[in-house]
This record gives C-alpha cells, structure tokens and sequence, in this order.
C-alpha cells in the first residue's frame, strides 16, 4: 500500500488531534464556500470572552474582517497587526468602546483549536482546497500543503508553488488572515510565508533549545510540538512574525527556531539578573556570524518592550564599530510599529544620548557605538529598566579597567570604554551578543544562555558551509620563512593576546611584514592568485566573481595593488555595470574592477594617500561592491570589511595575513552567507594558517565541524571522481567518441543524440540533472586542482553540456540554471549554432518574446522538422509557456484556461514511462510513438492559442475587449441563467470603456477610492444591461485582475 499524500494528512491530522487540537473535514461544514472564517467558532470565542457582547457588536467585529480586496501584503499586515494587538469596536446604546483581542495569549485554553482538512473555498474564479488549515476562534492563521514523502517527483517545492503561486493567486482572500504556512512531505517540513522565497522556507528543527536537532520523518513531529504546541503556537503569532514600517520589497519573517529560542531564554534570564536583587549581568548570546543574530535583538527588544514587569523600558543597542552601527540602525529605525515605541533613533554622542535620556522616565530605543562614549560623559541614568545590548560582544567593550599610560613622553590616565559605559549607566543590565565569545565577554555579560554554532547553522542551510583551499606552498615560502610565522603565533599563543594586541609589538610586526611583503613572494602570489581567479571565473564557479584579497599591512596591500595593476591593466579600466536585477534600486556606477579599501596614514604618500581616499569615498565603495552587477569585484583589504560586512553573493576570500582566534572566525565568515546558486564559501590560504582556522573551530564552530576541521578542496576531487563512475555506468551503452573530437558538427550530433537518451524516462532524467548538478558544485569547489586530469575535465564538460541543452530546452523548469559551466555554454554557442533547437532556444528567450512572432509558420514548421521526438516536446513545452504568457498580458482568464489543457498535456508526457529501463529500451520505437501524439496535442492547442487573438473580430471586439467579454460570457456559463448574449459586445465595450477611465489613476489598485468607484461603475454597466446584480461580486473581482493584469503588462 502506497504512503500517499492523503496518508501524510491524515498523519498530521491525527498529530495535532493528539495535541489538543479539533479535527473536522472540511466537507463536513455547512457553509457558503466564498466565507472564509469559521463565523460559528469565531462567534464562541466573543460571547465567551466578553459576556455582554451583543449580537449586532458581533457583526460588527465580523465586519471587520470582510475586507472586498485582494490577499496582498498591506492587507495581510494590518490584518495581522489587528489580530495580534486588538482592536475598539463601537458599543451599542452610547456605551464606551470595548477593545476586541481576537485571541487570548495569556490563557490559551480559551482559545478554540481547529485544523480542517479538505476546506473548499471559492475564489473569484477558481474552487480551491487547501490540504489543511489551522484556526484559531475561526481564524484560518496557518496553512498547511503537503506532498508524498514516496514519490520522488513530488517535492516540497511543489507545494511551495501551490501556496504561493496559485493560492494566493486564486483564492487571495485567504491569505489576509495568514500568520504563516507549512509545506511537508514527512521528511522535510519547513515554514515561511506567501512573501517568502523558497530558499527562505526553513526547518523547526527542535522542541527546546537543548534538544539534539531532529532529521528525517522525526523532524515533523519536532514541528508539530515546536510550533504547534497551543502555548508556542500563540507566542510565534504574537510576537514573531516581524513586518517592517514599510517594505519595497513585501519583507514578513517567521523566526527560525534559534531566534525564538535566543529572545526568550534572554529574556528570562534578564528578568533574573536585574538590578537590584540581580548582579546586572543579563548573558550571553552566542551566535554564528550570519546566523540572523540582529532579527533575534529585534525579537528580544519587543519581548522586552511589552513586558509588563520591565515597566517600559529604555534599550540602548551598543556595536563596536560604525558600519555595524549603519545596520542595526536600518533594521530598528524601520520597526517602529513592531517594538511598539515611535522613539527608536541613533545617538550621536553620549552627550546627546544624556539629553535625550534627561527627561524621559521610560521607553526608548536607542542605537550608538561604543566609542561615541568618552570621560566627559559621567552618569547618564541610575534607573534599573535600562537594558544594554552589546553587538558582537569583545574588544572595546570589555575593558572595565582603567590604567596610566605614556603618551608623547608624558603619563596620561587611560579609562576604557566599557568602563565609562558601565559607569553611565550603574544600575543597567548588559546582554552580549557574539558570534565569537570568549572568557572577558562571559566575565562582563554573564554565561552563555543560549547557542547556535556554525555546526548547527550549517546544517540548517542558514549559511553557507566554508571551504578550504591551501595554497602556501604555491607561493614560495621557505621553511624557515614557515618556521618564523608558526613561531609568531606561538609567540602570541604564550602571550595570551590576539592579533590586535600582538601587533603592537612593532619588531615582530616588522619581521612578519619583511617575510610576507617581500617583493618576489608577492609576485609569486599576485600569479597565482590571478590564475586561480581567472579560472573560477572561468568555470563559472563564482557567483559574480567577487572577492577579498586580505594582506598584512596597508604597504603590502598597495604593493600588491601595484602589481596587479601591471600585470592585468584591463581590470583597473572603469567600466560600466553589468545588467541591473532590480531596476527600483540605484544603478551601480561606472568602477575599476579592483580597489584598495584602506583608511588614509598621515605618513602616505601621495599616490596612497589619493588610493583610499576620505570616508565618503570608502562608503561609496561599500556601496558599489554590494551591487551584484558592479564591475568592482576585487577589494584588497587589511582591516577593513572583515566584520559586519554582509554581501550575500560575495563567496572567495584570500588570506594573505596572519590572523587568529575570533579575528579570523569573524574575517572568514564574510563568505558564509546564503545566496541562489552559492554552494559554499571559499577560503584561500597563502599563508599557511590551517592550524589557526582549526584550532579556531575548535573554539567556535560546535559539534562535528569543531572536531573535524574544514574542508578541503582535494576532498571534493573524489566526489566528482565518484560522480564521474555514476554517469559513466549509466551510459555504458551510449557512445560518446564523436564528441572528444575536433569535428564540431559530430560534437553537436553528439550531443544531440545524449539528450535524447536523457530523456528515455523521467526518473533517469531526473536521476542525470541531479547527478550532474551535484558534479559540476563539487567541480566548482576543487576547478583549480592539479589532481583532475584532461579526460575527467572533458567529461565533466560533456555531461554539462547535456544538461545545459536540456536546461536550455525547458527553461524556467530544470534546477540550477545559474551552474550551469560557462565554458561549456560557450562551447554551445560556438558548436552547435547551425542546430535548429538551440537556434528555435535562442530565438524564444524569454528577454525577446515582445519582438517575435512566436507561432509563425516558419517557427512552427522549424520546430516539425527536428528528428528527436523528447527535444521537440521539450521545445513544444517552452514555446506554449511563453505564448500563454503572452495570452496572459492581454486576456488573464483564457490564458488560466489554455494552462489547465497545456498542464493536462505535460502530465500526460511526465506519466508516459512506468517500469524498468530494460522494458523501456525494448518499447522505445513505441514511446516515440507516443511521444509524438502528445507533440500534435501541443501543435492543436498552439493553433488554438494563436487563434484566441483574433477571436474578438467577428464580434468588431479588440483583443483587449473580448477580455471582457469572455469575464461576461463565463459568468453565464457558470451560474446557468439567462441573458442576452447579443448584448455582451456592447457591454464588454462599455466595460473595458469604463475601466480604462477609472483605471488610468495612478496606483489604482492600491486606493480604496478607485475601487469603490470601479466597482460601482460596473454595477451601474449590469443595471443597463439587465445582467443580474447578485453576480456583482464575481464579474468585479474578475475585472479588477484582469485591469491590474493589463496595467501591470503593458507598462
């Protein structure tokens, strides 16, 4: 018996029934399938919580819900906003106004608990069920879709698609109510939003913090008691769910497992250690860089701002250096409406941050460095709900000494920073936030409470696993060279002391500078590093091609600079940005391809002195760096950008500088962060540091990572060495000779006739993509390895050009176009321009579908003519897309009816093969034959296609018109009553007449003026008519997307 999806409903089902939850299948429900809330549950909860509630105050708070507009974000956050914070309604009789929590988050056994599945609910168009909804007091809060965890082409991502492509789509209304929703197949299950990417759906991998993290089928249940737990349930609801004040981009977070775990234990142990029973010390909060650390001070400051015992309390956020300081302050200047308090702001000075403080008793939030305080700044506030949070707790903000110091021969008295902060503020409690605690932060903030190492972070695919190249001995370092530098470190190892500290020491600075500044090792390097660049570039093994060049000293990185520059004087050409991903943002400038990144030395010369320019000019850098489509990609740095400096695609950094402990977890982890299509980070080691990064891990990274150290690049030659066997047995009976010649033409048959063996069968297709995208990411990580021979690279080259020609085919489907190898698709380019697959590919690229004319009898025949029966399917499948696309832009509702026949027809091509490969050799002639049934099925529907654009002239309708007309016609068609049909050119001409007026404001959709007004111009439309008012609804839905479809297109 075959585990299906029904079976994994009815699992959870039973799951959450065994938590305390009401099961009830939704056909069960007697109810207008267009209401969404469950009104009889609702209703319940409003007598019970408030006994003198009257019916019509009942309606009333019913009403409130009944918003006429689309599911989109605005919708969804205020909605939230209600749910979570409480609304007034008017009273009945003059009474004063009664405030309506729709929820009980301190009492949830008051609450009514209700997952039904199989719930119906009529769209504007479509009748959609979703695989389950949890309700609370009737509102549908999460919704729930799941896939079979046995059949391998139904994945989670798939489900992902159903929630938030065609549900928000078809039935957006329920989407206003929305807290989060879950996709599962048993053994992955991950929550997001319908405002997340995939990518950003993530695993509940525990119940407590101290819990092992659960895999596989066990992760389910860890979901449904981490998050479904009633008590956890309303407390994720309330508290994190984080919209900004306003988001360009639609941004809603759920809190991953960490931050939630993180924010509540801290705040727990704050209330503990406050002043005056407590010792003031809050904890510490220890937190892999890039793991979300500043999300999880946003979620601890509004825990702690609505805490009633904290009386309103004063936070002040407190970072180490400015540009950490910059991105606390974008995250909490824009969430003022989420911690609840209007004053969020950045104090200059410790004087301005008195002033601010002088006369106010409470609240407040508050951002500034550590360094903008100074002696001057005395005792700022004694009071006791003042709470300090420290960003990357060490350094600075732990010297609570003060000691005499000679400065320019004389004895100065030295306070330190942490010292003057503690004394400003006697009576607060401090909280330490790092990604690399050590003892002093534990001995200023109190003991770690809660964790998230770089282990665990890894594993959750919440950054990005680093990698390991050791490139040392490429560079000519003599042993006693070598010796020197490991008797550095244990120098610094004796002396207790970081690289910080230890660089004071100028005459070990000096001799470690002389050995790795020497001017033919940095030759040696500057080769070696061009040539490995180059080749990632490449090999595509690079996102974009950006990178850090880290050296010891600012002379060596401006010797280094100079170097480069002779040697590739084309990358210190300004050139101009590549193309622009999101045109909304500024456009990057015109910029070399290198630059030094360095503050100015009031001993420079000149020509150093103009390099790293003012501040201004060290931001703007900053800044153009961050552009993906930047042409700088090459930043040399000393100190610069190794901490707080977060560019997601940035995935190469080069270590030419000794660096150790903390230091050297905080520079390495700036490649750690997630990005599509970044399999993983890579260090590159000219200095011989591996001992340092291990023992470092060892210190940091928790769990197995700790234990085993990095990863080497060479490890990765055996994957794709183990991959290579994989493919090659699978096409033991394939012959591939022609392709390993010099004969462009053979290669291109070649090629040709192994995409056609590919596509024998969905599973071996299926089974070819994913074996050779995990052989190119493994090829990336190792692309510069001397091991790898010329027959291994041709191969590797030979199964990627299959897969690229089959991505190529099917575009918008096959995984991880972005890996594909760019040597290969070059090779494509070159070998098989005269092929008339690639030639029909390249002329329906999806940039060019405006200029062409898709299905003109020239493409079409073009398309009849190639042998292969699965490549002209696949070619089939992508021009239809596109024309219904096309359809789409103009007229929404035939393109949703051409898509359900053109998704009848793929389904039909998915399930053609059931049994083993040997049948399907023996019948292949037979699923040719069906094959090409299914090519004429595409053929048919295309003609229909093409003839949908002129099925308005008979009617004297435009294309634009008979969208109208056939809203109109399928109105009709649906609810079976009688009309006129002679009337409805007439009609849809005033219609669309009428919608275009309305309509021509801009920002239309977003004003509730206009809609009122479209909506009442259509009713007047039906009333002249005489077409049935109780159709209102659905006739002005449609028109409202099929007019936000048509502006939206043709801008």
């Amino acid at each position: 018996m075959s585990f299906t999806e029904e079976s994994l409903e009815n699992a959870i089902m039973k799951g959450l029934e065994a938590r305390g939850y009401e099961h009830t299948l939704g056909t069960t429900i007697e109810r207008d399938n267009r209401n969404i809330l469950l009104y009889d549950d609702l209703k319940d909860y409003l007598i019970h919580k408030y006994p003198n509630i009257t019916e019509p105050e009942i309606r009333r708070v019913i009403i409130a819900f009944q918003v006429i507009d689309r599911g989109d974000y605005v919708n969804n956050r205020e909605t939230l906003s209600r749910i979570r914070e409480g609304f007034n309604i008017k009273r009945d009789d003059k009474k004063s106004n009664l405030w309506i929590n729709l929820l009980d988050f301190d009492h949830p056994d008051n609450n009514s608990f209700r997952v039904v599945n199989q719930y119906e609910i009529q769209g504007p168009q479509m009748l959609r069920r979703p695989d389950a909804i949890v309700f609370i007091n009737g509102i549908p809060l999460v919704v729930l879709e799941f896939k079979s965890a046995v059949r391998e082409e139904a994945t989670i991502e798939d489900a992902y698609h159903q929630l938030n492509t065609r549900y928000i789509r078809d039935i957006p209304g329920l989407f206003i109510f929305n807290a989060f929703t879950v996709i599962s197949d048993g053994v992955n299950s991950k929550i997001g939003t319908v405002f997340t990417d995939y990518p950003d759906y993530y695993s509940w991998n525990k119940v407590n913090s101290d819990d092992p993290p659960s895999e596989g089928i066990s992760s389910l249940y860890t979901l449904l008691d981490g998050v479904f737990a009633k008590e956890r349930l309303l407390a994720i609801i309330r508290d994190f769910i984080y919209f900004p004040d306003d988001s360009g981009k639609n941004l809603k977070l759920v809190c991953r497992y960490p931050q939630y775990f993180g924010a509540t234990k801290l705040l727990e142990n704050i209330r503990k250690h406050m002043k005056p029973e407590g010792d003031g010390k809050g904890g510490t909060y220890f937190g892999t860089t890039g793991c979300g650390k500043s999300y999880t001070m946003l979620f601890l400051t509004r825990l702690l701002m609505r805490s009633r015992d904290m009386r309103n309390p004063t936070i002040i956020l407190i970072t180490d250096r400015e540009n950490l300081d910059n991105q606390l302050q974008s995250n909490f200047t824009k969430s003022k409406r989420f911690l609840g308090d209007e004053n969020v702001v950045s104090a200059d000075t410790g004087a301005d941050l008195r002033s601010r403080l002088k006369d106010v008793a409470s609240g407040g939030v508050y951002l500034s460095t550590i360094q903008k305080f100074n002696e001057e700044g005395n005792l700022l506030s004694d009071r006791n709900n003042i709470i300090i949070i420290s960003d990357e707790a060490h350094r600075s903000q732990l010297n609570l000494e003060d000691s005499d110091r000679i400065v320019d021969g004389k004895r100065k008295h030295m306070v330190g920073f942490a010292k003057i902060l503690h004394d400003a503020f006697p009576n607060a409690t401090y909280v330490g936030f790092s990604g690399t605690p050590i003892d002093a932060t534990m001995d200023v903030f109190g003991p770690i409470v809660d964790q998230y190492t770089m282990a665990e972070s890894e594993k959750d695919n919440i950054t990005s696993k680093i990698i390991y190249e050791g490139r040392a001995a490429k560079v000519r370092l003599s042993e006693e060279q070598m010796r020197a530098i490991e008797e550095y470190y244990r120098e610094a190892e004796r002396k207790g002391a970081n690289y910080y500290q230890i660089e004071k020491s100028k005459r070990e600075v000096s001799k470690m500078e002389i050995i790795v500044g020497n001017e033919e090792r940095l030759q040696h390097v500057a080769d070696d590093f061009i040539a490995h660049y180059e080749k990632r570039v490449e090999e595509n093994a690079t996102v974009c091609g950006k990178a850090l060049f880290v050296c010891t000293s600012r002379k060596i990185a401006f010797d280094f600079y100079k170097i480069l520059q002779q040697k590739r004087p084309e990358w210190f050409v300004i050139r101009n940005p590549g193309p622009q991903e999101n045109p909304s943002e500024e456009k990057a400038k015109p910029i070399e391809m290198v630059k030094m990144v360095a503050t100015r030395g009031s001993d420079d010369s000149a020509e150093l002195f103009d390099l790293c320019g003012d501040s201004e000019y060290r931001k703007d850098l900053e800044i153009q760096f961050k552009k993906k489509e930047s042409n700088f990609k090459i930043a040399i740095v000393v100190d610069m950008w190794l901490t707080g400096f977060d560019v997601p695609f940035l995935d190469t950094m080069y270590i030419d500088k000794p660096i150790q402990k903390h230091s050297l977890i905080q520079a390495i982890s700036r490649v750690n962060r997630i990005y599509p299509g970044k399999e993983c980070g890579l260090v590159v080691d000219y200095l011989g540091i591996r001992k340092e990064l291990d023992k470092a891990l060892y210190d940091y990274a928790g769990g197995k990572r700790a234990k085993q150290g990095f990863d080497m690049t060479e490890e990765f030659v055996g994957i794709v060495r183990e991959t290579l066997s994989a493919l090659d047995g699978r096409f033991f009976n394939f012959d591939s000779t022609d392709y390993y010649g010099n004969d462009e033409e053979l290669q291109m048959k070649c090629l040709d006739r192994a995409m056609e063996f590919v596509q024998q069968s969905k599973d071996f297709e299926r089974w070819f993509m994913d074996a050779v995208r995990k052989l190119k990411t493994a090829y990336n990580n190792c692309v510069y390895s001397d091991e790898l021979t010329k027959q291994e690279r041709d191969r590797i080259y030979f199964y990627s050009g299959v897969r690229s020609m089959l991505a190529k085919l099917t575009r918008g489907e096959a995984p991880d176009t972005a890996m594909m190898n760019r040597t290969v698709m070059d090779l494509l380019e070159r070998a098989i321009i005269s092929d008339e697959v690639v030639q029909l590919s390249m002329m329906v690229d999806d940039e060019q579908v405006d200029r062409i004319e898709l299905l003109s009898e020239e493409n079409l025949a073009k398309i009849r003519s190639i042998p292969g029966s699965n490549s002209k399917f696949k070619l089939l499948e992508r021009l239809t897309r596109l024309a219904i696309a096309n359809t789409g832009r103009i007229n929404k509702l035939q393109a949703d009816n051409f898509s359900e026949k053109f998704k009848k027809i793929v389904d039909k091509y998915n399930d053609r093969h059931v049994g083993m490969m040997e049948i399907l050799q023996i019948l292949d002639s037979m699923t040719d034959d069906i094959v090409e049934l299914l090519n004429d099925e595409l053929f048919r529907l295309l003609e229909d296609i093409k003839n949908q654009s002129t099925a308005g002239n008979e009617l004297g309708l435009s294309p634009q018109e008979m969208a109208f007309y056939d809203i109109l016609n399928r109105t009709i068609e649906i609810f079976q009553f009688e009309f006129d049909k002679d009337k409805l050119p007439a009609m849809a001409r005033d219609l669309k007449k009428c919608a275009d007026e309305i309509c021509s404001v801009i920002d239309w959709s977003s004003k509730q003026d206009v809609k009122d007004e479209l909506r009442m111009e259509i009713a007047f439309v039906m009333s002249d008519y005489g077409f049935p008012p109780e159709y209102l609804n659905g006739v002005y839905e449609e028109v409202f997307k099929q007019m936000e479809n048509y502006k939206k297109n043709s801008e």
